[in-house]
């Protein structure tokens, strides 16, 4: 369950790319970087300039990401947003290419070279398998635009960054070799990009650049074909992170326990019922849950290969406590009955298809794999007295299936305030007023905080959306919940609390994290 979350990393920096025409000249802009100069596209409409395809870094296959080491004299087109780097599931409708070390920069025109914007860094979620920066949903245009509309500009920037086994190759050769998470350097060096290209004074030295190892020969010089003909088929379906000791240097739980990550303010949320599109028929796994046999089975999927020694249960066990915690009662499973007013009988239809205990599915699935995470992070950042913001988005989607809910993804287009649909089938905004508010205050919560650290600001929220505090509430913080059905308000953070303390307490003796 590692990082299923798309991010927004936000980096305060001056602007120092120069632009030589005026933002209304009838001639694309022309931009003049370190390496270089690149033709853009201006935006009369959106007045903005929207830079496209500008190659951040290059790496040959199974190494890691090396600074853009080239400079070019005329001009360069960045009109066209690139392809994906190669990866597997949802997103081989778009072109894919291994050479895919590419960023799209959104910014006001007329902004002057020593304005103090700051940027905000789009990074695609797809579980490391799948997704990219040309995605018509992850267009940053209308979120920039709300931006210069309640008077806090800022810089969109999104990126690609390897995928699958390209990016996450496994095994202690990798390992050895220092190839391991190169996915998540690329997510790095694009950072370090943004930082070079402004001068940022304040850039941090990770140590990333050293000698590349030749090793690992044999895959490194597939063709990609077979390469990709053996991916697309592997029963090895997610390349997870690895733990390598050095990008990451110790297990997750270790980390958020001792205080060591970067103490700096977050913007942390889940869905509600983010699980369903996961599980089930309409997502990864194609069976229902319809005995507590069923359940109890499909619970031991993520447990750790070495589990009876790690936690000193066995499986069985484990499960059992699992069954407990989240016990097969309909009314407090997910989706609730407000959002799906449906109740699970043996001979309803979407019992034979999802089986009797769905709810009970969707509620542990969704705690496992986004719900804990994101409490157990809010409380680090207590522990240690950094500010973050916790919400929960409760929004059901403009046409989706009701036993969806509100499910993983659907907050995305709200946040990007994509009133238009861009990129959706069917627009998950719509026409509905309550829906459009909605969106508008959250992209409006969300540059408040790209330009003070603070979601509450200019166009404010009707509601104060406090810090997370877990000295308060007997021990739990708060939550904003964005509804449209109830308006924006604020909870306690203790929704089944006993289950998720549950799997915080037991995250790296049961699941390895």
């Amino acid at each position: 369950m590692w990082f299923k979350f798309p991010i927004l990393a936000i980096l305060a920096l001056s602007t120092s790319a120069s632009s030589s025409c005026a933002a209304e000249d009838s001639t694309p802009p022309v931009v003049t970087v370190k390496n270089g100069s690149y033709a853009v596209i201006h935006s009369p409409e959106y007045k903005q300039d929207w830079f496209l395809g500008i190659r951040y870094a290059e790496a040959n296959r199974f190494t890691r990401p090396k600074p853009l080491n080239e400079t070019w004299v005329g001009t360069r087109n960045a009109t066209v947003y690139p392809p994906h780097c190669v990866g597997y599931g949802n997103s081989v409708a778009y072109p894919m290419v291994e050479d895919c070390l590419f960023l799209n920069v959104i910014r006001p025109a007329k902004i002057g070279e020593d304005a103090q914007l700051p940027v905000a860094v789009w990074i695609y979620g797809g579980a490391l398998l799948n997704g990219g920066s040309a995605e018509p949903e992850y267009n940053l245009t209308f979120i920039v635009e709300n931006g210069i509309r309640q008077g806090s500009p800022f810089i969109g920037v999104s990126i690609n960054y390897r995928l699958s086994a390209f990016g996450f190759l496994t095994g202690q050769q990798a390992v050895d070799e220092g190839v391991a998470n190169i996915g998540f350097r690329d997510q790095r060096q694009a950072l370090h990009w943004v930082q070079y290209i402004k001068e940022d004074k304040y850039r941090r030295d990770d140590g990333l650049f050293y000698a590349a190892v030749d090793a690992i020969p044999c895959l490194r010089n597939l063709p990609f074909d077979e390469l990709d003909d053996v991916l697309n088929v592997t029963s090895l379906q997610y390349w997870p992170p690895t733990l390598d000791g050095e990008f990451i240097a110790d297990f997750l739980t270790n980390q958020l326990n001792n205080g060591n990550f970067v103490k700096v303010p977050i913007l942390i949320g889940t869905n509600t019922d983010e699980s369903t599109i996961f599980w089930g028929p309409s997502g990864i796994n194609e069976t229902g849950i319809y005995t507590e046999a069923d359940f109890l089975a499909d619970v031991q999927e993520p447990f750790g290969a070495n589990v009876n020694i790690t936690a000193s249960k066995t499986k069985e066990q484990l499960a059992a406590e699992i069954s407990l915690l989240w016990p097969n009662i309909q009314a407090i499973g997910l989706p609730d009955f407000e959002t799906w007013p449906i109740i699970l009988t043996p001979k309803s239809t979407y019992s034979q298809d999802l089986g009797l205990q769905w709810r009970r599915g969707s509620a542990f699935w969704s705690d496992y794999v986004m719900h804990y995470a994101r409490r157990r992070s809010n409380l680090a950042w207590s522990k240690f007295g950094v500010p973050s913001y916790s919400y929960r988005f409760d929004v059901p989607p403009n046409g989706g299936e009701p036993h969806l809910g509100v499910y993983h993804g659907t907050e995305i287009a709200f946040v990007f305030s994509n009133i238009n649909g861009d990129g959706y089938s069917v627009n998950l905004i719509g026409n509905l007023t309550s829906h459009r508010e909605v969106a508008l205050d959250i992209s409006h919560a969300w540059v408040n905080f790209f330009t003070t650290r603070d979601p509450n600001g200019k166009r404010a929220l009707r509601v104060t959306w406090p810090a997370y505090n877990a000295t308060e509430g007997g021990g739990v913080g708060k939550n904003i919940v964005f509804s449209a059905a109830d308006g924006n308000h604020v909870e306690y953070d203790d929704f089944r609390a006993e289950g998720i303390k549950w799997l915080i307490d037991n995250a790296l003796t049961v699941f390895n994290v």
